[in-house]
């Protein structure tokens, strides 16, 4: 048995080519900077004694339907900044601080009783 092989040695491929740092950091797409730089709005609210903040993207219109963006623990509701306005031509659009993150004040104690509490709220002050 003829174990020879007489195929051309493969080579691995090339990794590409990692950005520079300054380029992750800065290199924004045009969709990117205008959607950061749409108009919105800083809204406030008080929940169950707590001063919530949440972002608004709309024009008001009730017939428009309502999206409300709710970030996962530790965020922020600017994590929503980029895609927001993206949907707000055919949305009314909040994104929220739960209590305890973001721009939302703390509270002495949190349950998901409360976030519910505060995600309702938010819901209703925003029209959605």
């Amino acid at each position: 048995m003829n174990t020879t092989c007489n195929a051309a040695p493969v080579r691995p491929r090339e990794a590409p080519k990692a950005l520079p740092p300054e380029d992750v950091t800065h290199h924004q797409p045009l969709w990117f900077r205008e959607a950061i730089a749409a108009p919105h709005e800083s809204r406030r609210l008080t929940v169950d004694g707590t001063s919530i903040h949440y972002l608004y993207w709309g024009n008001g219109d009730s017939n428009r339907p309502g999206l409300l963006f709710v970030h996962g623990n530790g965020a922020h509701a600017h994590w929503f900044h980029f895609i927001a306005p993206l949907l707000s031509a055919h949305y009314n659009i909040a994104a929220m601080d739960l209590g305890g993150m973001g721009d939302s004040d703390w509270r002495m104690d949190y349950s998901r009783d409360t976030f519910a509490r505060e995600i309702g709220e938010v819901a209703l002050a925003a029209g959605l």
